[in-house]
C-alpha cells in the first residue's frame, strides 16, 4: 500500500450530522448565551505579565511606532505600502532630462510607410491595391463564392403577434366581477402553525387524546426492546489493592515503550529494523553439525 492510501485509511470516519445541533446539549439559536459557560474564576482572574506581553500586537517595523499606516484612496480598501509624497516633491519643478524621459515612444518611420494617414470610415488598407486588381473582371466561380450562405429550407422566421390588443382594451376599466375573479384563491395553510410557548406542542392536541386510556396492545408496543436471553452483560472485574500499588518491572517498562520509526515517509521503514535481532551466538558459531544436517544441506540434483 502506498503512503497516500495509508493516510487515507488512517483518517477517522466523519459524521454526517451537524456538530452544533446533533451532539451534546441542545443549543437554541438566536440567544446571547455562550456554547460553553465561563466559570466565575475565569471571569475574575487577572492576567499575568506574560499574558499581557503576548497579547500585544506585533510591531510593524515598516513605519514609526507612533504613526499608523494611512489608507489611500486607490488602495482598494487595504493599507497601502506607498509612502506619502513630501511637499517638497509635490512643488518641485521637473528638469529637462525628466521631461525628455517622460515623453512617449515615437513611432518608427517604417510604421508610417506601411499604413497611410487616411482617416476614412473603414480605415485604410495596409497594403496598396494595384490598378490591375481594381479593374479586373470577376469570373463566374468568384461570383459564386462571393454569394452569402443561403438559409436552410426548414428555417422559419420570427412570427408576428397572434392577437393584437386594441387601444380600447388597453384603456378599459375592469368591472367589480373581473377584479373579484382576478383575486387568487385563498387556501388555509395547515403546514405552518403559530409559535407559542415552549411547553405547548406544535400540533394542537385534542381533549379526547389527552384523556385517552392506552390499551394493553399500545402499552406492549411502547415498551423498549429487551436484550436477548443469551446476552451476557459486561463483566466488571474488581481491581485489587495489590494491583493498584504494584510497581512495574524493567521488562514491563521495556515492552510498554512505543515503537520508534526513523522514517515514516517510506513504507519499507514502517517496521523498525533492529540490527541485533539477527545476532548469532558464539556457541552456534563454534558448533559442529551432525551427519544428518550435512545430508540435508546437500542440494537436490535435477
Amino acid at each position: 500500500m502506498t503512503r497516500c492510501r495509508l493516510l487515507e485509511l488512517a483518517k477517522p470516519k466523519e459524521s454526517k450530522k451537524i456538530w452544533c445541533t446533533s451532539f451534546g446539549e441542545k443549543i437554541v439559536w438566536g440567544n446571547q448565551e455562550l456554547i460553553t459557560p465561563i466559570t466565575t474564576a475565569a471571569l475574575n482572574a487577572k492576567a499575568s505579565e506574560r499574558i499581557i506581553s503576548l497579547a500585544k500586537p506585533k510591531r510593524n517595523y515598516q513605519q514609526s511606532a507612533d504613526k499608523s499606516r494611512p489608507l489611500f484612496h486607490y488602495s482598494c480598501g487595504r493599507p497601502s505600502v506607498i509612502c506619502e509624497v513630501p511637499l517638497a516633491a509635490i512643488k518641485a519643478i521637473s528638469s529637462e532630462r525628466l521631461k525628455k524621459l517622460a515623453e512617449p515612444k515615437k513611432r518608427t518611420v517604417e510604421y508610417w510607410k506601411q499604413r497611410s494617414l487616411d482617416t476614412s470610415e473603414y480605415g485604410s488598407p495596409i497594403w496598396t491595391v494595384s490598378s490591375a486588381a481594381k479593374s479586373v473582371k470577376t469570373t463566374k466561380h468568384t461570383v459564386q463564392l462571393a454569394q452569402p450562405k443561403p438559409l436552410h429550407k426548414d428555417y422559419a422566421s420570427d412570427r408576428e403577434v397572434e392577437s393584437h390588443v386594441t387601444n380600447a382594451a388597453k384603456n378599459a376599466e375592469a368591472s367589480e366581477r373581473v377584479e373579484q375573479l382576478s383575486n387568487p384563491k385563498s387556501r388555509e395553510d395547515f403546514l405552518c402553525f403559530e409559535i407559542g410557548p415552549m411547553e405547548v406542542p406544535i400540533r394542537p392536541v385534542s381533549k379526547a387524546a389527552t384523556f385517552f386510556v392506552a390499551t394493553p396492545s399500545v402499552i406492549q408496543l411502547s415498551k423498549s426492546k429487551k436484550l436477548a436471553p443469551e446476552c451476557v452483560p459486561e463483566c466488571v472485574l474488581p481491581i485489587s489493592e495489590a494491583a493498584k500499588h504494584a510497581i512495574a518491572t524493567s521488562r514491563t517498562k521495556e515492552l510498554s515503550r512505543p515503537m520508534t520509526r526513523t522514517n515514516v515517509d517510506n513504507a519499507q521503514y514502517y517496521i523498525q529494523y533492529n540490527m541485533d535481532a539477527f545476532g548469532v551466538k558464539e556457541a552456534a558459531k563454534s558448533a559442529v553439525c551432525s551427519s544428518r544436517v550435512k545430508e540435508l544441506a546437500v542440494p537436490i540434483q535435477r
